[in-house]
């Protein structure tokens, strides 16, 4: 769905569209539309909740750059023009996402996970069994 920079459903004054159904232009970047990620949807969702409460303005955010892990110690970073990979983009990516986290506990729980992750070997054991089950009554 197209919306205008009010999140209006492009031709429906009265209807709103916000998150990966809707084509949201930003003001911020008026050249491409947002991406269709739950970050974005979560942004979009606050600027039409205010809209819907009150005067309405223009949905607009600037973004700082992109994150992403790409497996174990490796990811990819582009934060304020800079580039990072391997491990600096990794923890650049964990960084961001533990800062997203609200709560201050829910954030020491998973600063612990991952500091054990660090010294410890992956835990496979659950995965071990994938694909090599025996047929129930083979004992």
């Amino acid at each position: 769905m197209i919306v205008d920079e009010l999140l209006r459903v492009e031709g429906h004054p009265n209807i709103s569209a916000i998150g990966d159904g809707a084509r949201v232009p930003n003001e911020a970047t008026p050249d491409r539309p947002d991406p269709p990620t739950s970050q974005h949807a979560l942004r979009q969702a606050r600027r039409l909740a205010k809209n819907l409460s009150g005067r309405p303005k223009p949905y607009r955010y600037r973004m700082l750059g992109q994150v992403a892990t790409l497996g174990r110690y490796r990811g990819i970073a582009d934060v304020f023009g800079i580039r990072l990979r391997g491990f600096p983009g990794w923890f650049v990516t964990r960084t961001y996402h533990l800062y997203q986290l609200p709560l201050l506990s829910r954030k020491l729980r998973v600063v612990t996970d991952w500091t054990v992750s660090l010294l410890f070997r992956r835990d496979i054991a659950e995965l071990g069994m994938l694909g090599h089950t025996k047929p129930v009554g083979d004992g």
